[in-house]
């Protein structure tokens, strides 16, 4: 009788101190599993936008030229003939500017 009191004392605790580690444990795993949900429910006007008309074409290129200037070398110079673009992260820029002065991109 005396072995179990004392496995039954320490039993107790053993889950006493572990309790605490255990149920912050579990509160901040629920918190980072439901954290998308808890962000849209405590930002609730903060996260929705107004539903927007999209700009026409040209007003979107005219703003991209903008930002992102392009920079065709002269025909018959590059690698790979008639217009080279220098700039590669605006390949798909370039393909509208080529376009539009009525050049051919290979």
């Amino acid at each position: 009788m005396r072995f179990r009191n004392a496995l039954l004392t320490t039993h107790l605790w053993a889950g006493l101190v572990a309790a605490p580690f255990l149920l912050v444990l579990g509160i901040t795993g629920a918190e980072m599993v439901f954290e998308n949900e808890i962000n849209d429910a405590l930002n609730a006007k903060v996260t929705r936008a107004a539903p927007m008309a999209a700009l026409p074409r040209d007003r979107r290129v005219a703003v991209a030229h903008r930002h992102v200037p392009l920079q065709l070398e002269p025909p018959g110079h590059g690698r790979d003939g008639p217009a080279h673009l220098v700039d590669a992260a605006a390949a798909g820029l370039a393909r509208v500017a080529a376009q539009r002065h009525g050049l051919r991109l290979p």
